[in-house]
């Protein structure tokens, strides 16, 4: 008997939705999987709960994600010219995307792991990078936002990698006794990670304090590199900045892991509200809140919760600094684009968060 047209609508319904589901599902495990290979990538929630997140971003010393950066660290910046452009220059090379380089100042000498990372250190990027850290840096300027959230301004791979190149530059450099040069290089590792902890965007500033963390561990292994100050001055600065590393890391687990809920959208809305934060922070909160969904299977499947555009549209009311309100600005444009497109944005998103 032949099937009435009908039931094909029916049957072929039910087959495009399982297709989507599984492709749904698929998406999901892909994002864990990524997280699991790119253990620096954007966090993914796994155990934390939505409501105990929020409720740790609330009684967080905001003082502790505050940057004090040591201009005696740094290099001072000599000329005109943008040096960010010339490092973007670099880390935007078709080379150094997929370039790999572990940090190996604990490495066992003579190990093979150990020779891999010195030898990157005589890497020619080290030293367009150094002279790169003698010039003022503009890093909105030379890297500007893209519009779209989930598009990431800075990769952090070749910008690690590349940095660690540079700290084995300095070992190089204290093996030949090249003290002067193994000190310029360092505080060119230092005046980028300050760079980029002074900009807006969080993730570019836990970058940053990452890099910082690894130059004063660097130091502190080093005594040539001490410039006489005593060693417990020169491990108390390597413990604020592993204490500051630390706190901003876990500050966007948090604030990642609190916005999947979008019960907690108000929640965080008034934490982005509060001036004592910093403006990466605070346009964090703001991020969570507009694209927390990605990571609600309920959301995903049947759409973007109410609940965060009222957040934000009571958050466009308060007084906000240029930055944190173009955020909430571009987080209210976006609309909803139906499960197939949400779908693709999920896609997005874990492709974003593995690089």
């Amino acid at each position: 008997m032949k099937p009435s047209t009908h039931k094909v609508f029916v049957f072929a319904g039910f087959g495009c939705g399982g297709l989507v589901a599984g492709f749904m599902i698929l998406g999901i495990f892909v994002a864990r999987n990524e997280e699991a290979k790119h253990p620096g990538s954007r966090p993914v929630p796994a155990v934390l709960v939505p409501v105990a997140a929020l409720d740790s971003l609330r009684n967080l010393d905001v003082r502790s994600l505050l940057g004090q950066s040591d201009p005696r660290e740094a290099l001072a910046p000599q000329g005109n010219a943008n040096g960010a452009v010339l490092a973007m220059a670099v880390w935007r090379g078709q080379g150094i995307a997929t370039l790999r380089v572990t940090f190996g100042d604990t490495f066992p000498t003579g190990s093979t792991e150990r020779q891999a990372w010195l030898a990157a250190g005589a890497s020619y990027f080290v030293d367009t990078l150094v002279r790169a850290a003698l010039q003022p840096w503009r890093l909105a300027a030379a890297a500007p936002d893209s519009g779209d959230a989930l598009v990431p301004t800075l990769q952090p791979r070749p910008v690690l990698a590349t940095v660690r190149a540079m700290l084995a530059r300095v070992q190089l450099d204290l093996a030949a006794r090249r003290r002067s040069s193994a000190d310029t290089v360092l505080r060119a590792v230092m005046t980028i990670a300050y760079a980029l902890e002074a900009d807006a965007r969080l993730s570019t500033v836990v970058l940053g304090a990452r890099i910082e963390r690894d130059a004063a561990d660097t130091r502190a292994r080093h005594r040539e590199l001490w410039r006489g100050e005593s060693g417990p001055r020169v491990r108390a600065a390597l413990a604020r900045a592993d204490a500051s590393s630390h706190a901003l890391g876990r500050l966007q687990t948090l604030a990642w892991v609190a916005g999947v809920a979008p019960d907690n959208a108000l929640g965080l809305a008034e934490l982005a509200a509060d001036p004592r934060p910093s403006v990466a922070v605070r346009r964090e909160f703001v991020r969570v809140v507009a694209d927390g969904w990605l990571q609600d299977p309920e959301e995903m499947s049947r759409g973007i919760s109410r609940k965060r555009r009222e957040a934000l549209e009571r958050l466009q009311q308060d007084a906000l600094p240029p930055e944190v309100r173009a955020a909430v600005r571009a987080a209210l444009a976006f609309r909803d684009p139906g499960m197939l497109g949400r779908f693709r944005r999920m896609i997005a998103y874990t492709q974003a968060s593995a690089t």
